[in-house]
């Protein structure tokens, strides 16, 4: 589930520049039927977090999208199923003109243009593919594509060996052919995302495969493990790349699926296998997300066990920065802090605020319509709701960036969205995003009689059965 931000501005070639911290991306899209351009980011690298941006395509096919950004940065730009990579940097106006079908043809221009149309080239080779399936451990997900999967699938270690050997340097070649249309910095990065995209092509088939050992991977690739750990050691840009995180995260779940360990370790010893199978700012990365996940999940005292010792070895402050800047951001925003106050638009256009409900426990639900599972758990939760509110309880469903006529629409013909419904508006919408710590729906809090936060919940299936114990422990 993304965070969204909706931007309704269209371009104008009256633009020149791009202002301070921002790149700007606008263009046109030539028989247009779909009417929204999307780009995605890595937003938080602790939390694999991505930052999702929205821009209109209005009637003529123009479309115009600013974006803030400190540094060099990759972004996946969709429009109507079709994916092609960008790389941006402050100052940066890119200028996209394509036919709708047709987006990996996209004619490239203006300032910053030349990173992403030899990315392109690169990417034609073998074009990227959205995920088709889905690796899940115990902190991370990765993601392949149905040509790989097929590959996977059909072919032996030694030719899906050849193979993506094959890809890797025919990559390479290109590369070097392509090098002198961009800086050393940016060549180094397109090198580092091909090698690594190989190397977590091995991995990914060899966890698949576990009849295949770790000295036949080591006979076949004796110097990956040093090749790749050189490029990343300490270099915040590469370790913040989401290539290369996806080989960190094939990487220690091929050691973990190794015959003399269990499927799916217990995150303590997780952990503890981060450390010892890595070094330097990979392992630091590593250990830092899994500590960042851990505390997102207020398992305080895993998070509060490691963290001297992290500390005390840490080699790339950067990594130390984000942990503790999210520990802060949690701590804030936790069981016994105040709720933040909110006030939102009824049905009938009465204004309800929180405060309103002082001195009754309140369960809000942030939701939406286009949000399956939140339409889905309005119907698990429905029978339930009445135990609760025979408890007192007060539900509140706030809707967010959603158009008034489909809520309404909604809460008219849905008899299951039980309580008190509001609706945010887009403004609002990503206040509360804010405020109440979430980008994916749905999303659940609990705010005492004081008014104090009693249970944060981001629990995508949203079935009230799995936290009912948990929760009428807290409602007394």
């Amino acid at each position: 589930m993304w965070r969204l931000l909706f931007i309704v501005v269209f371009a104008t070639s009256s633009l020149v520049a791009a202002p301070e911290g921002q790149a700007l991306i606008f263009g046109k899209v030539a028989f247009a039927e779909s009417t929204l351009m999307q780009i995605t980011w890595l937003e938080d690298v602790m939390l694999e977090k991505k930052g999702q941006l929205q821009a209109d395509v209005n009637p003529m096919g123009e479309f115009y999208l600013p974006i803030r950004l400190e540094k060099l940065q990759k972004y996946e730009l969709y429009f109507s199923g079709q994916t092609i990579p960008l790389y941006l940097e402050p100052g940066d106006r890119l200028e996209i003109n394509f036919n709708a079908g047709s987006l990996h043809m996209a004619k490239l221009s203006g300032r910053g243009s030349e990173k992403t149309k030899v990315a392109n080239d690169l990417n034609r080779l073998y074009p990227y593919e959205r995920p088709a399936q889905h690796t899940q451990t115990p902190q991370f997900s990765f993601g392949y594509g149905r040509n790989q999967l097929e590959m996977m699938q059909k072919l032996s270690f030694d030719n899906y060996g050849k193979e993506v050997d094959r890809r890797k340097e025919k990559k390479l070649l290109a590369l070097d052919t392509l090098a002198a249309e961009v800086d050393s910095n940016f060549r180094s990065l397109l090198d580092m995302e091909i090698r690594a995209k190989w190397a977590g092509d091995v991995l990914i088939f060899l966890s698949t495969h576990r009849d295949y050992s770790y000295q036949d991977f080591l006979n076949k690739y004796p110097g990956l493990e040093s090749e790749l750990f050189a490029l990343g050691l300490g270099e915040a840009q590469y370790l913040e790349n989401p290539v290369y995180i996806r080989f960190l995260a094939a990487y220690i779940q091929f050691h973990s699926q190794q015959p003399y360990l269990p499927t799916m370790l217990p995150i303590e010893d997780y952990y503890e296998l981060v450390s010892t199978k890595l070094s330097g700012g990979l392992k630091e990365l590593l250990q830092a997300k899994i500590l960042a996940k851990q505390l997102k999940r207020r398992n305080i005292d895993f998070y509060n066990s490691r963290k001297t010792a992290f500390e005390a070895g840490i080699e790339n402050p950067w990594i130390l920065d984000e942990l503790l800047k999210l520990s802060g951001e949690i701590s804030a925003f936790s069981t016994g802090a105040p709720a933040t106050e909110f006030e939102l638009y009824a049905a009938d256009s009465s204004l309800v605020s929180l405060k309103a409900f002082q001195g009754q426990y309140v369960f809000i639900s942030f939701w939406a319509t286009w949000c399956k599972p939140c339409i889905n758990n309005f119907e698990l939760n429905k029978s339930r709701k009445v135990a609760w509110e025979e408890k007192g309880v007060q539900f509140i469903n706030i809707a967010i960036k959603n158009e008034r006529e489909d809520w309404l629409g909604m809460i008219n013909r849905n008899e299951n969205i039980r309580g008190i419904n509001l609706l945010a508006d887009k403004e609002m919408s990503e206040q509360l995003q804010k405020d109440y710590r979430f980008s994916g729906l749905p999303h659940y809090i609990i705010v005492d009689a004081e008014g104090k936060l009693l249970f944060v919940k981001n629990q995508n299936t949203g079935d009230l059965s799995k936290m009912e114990n948990e929760l009428f422990r807290l409602i007394k």
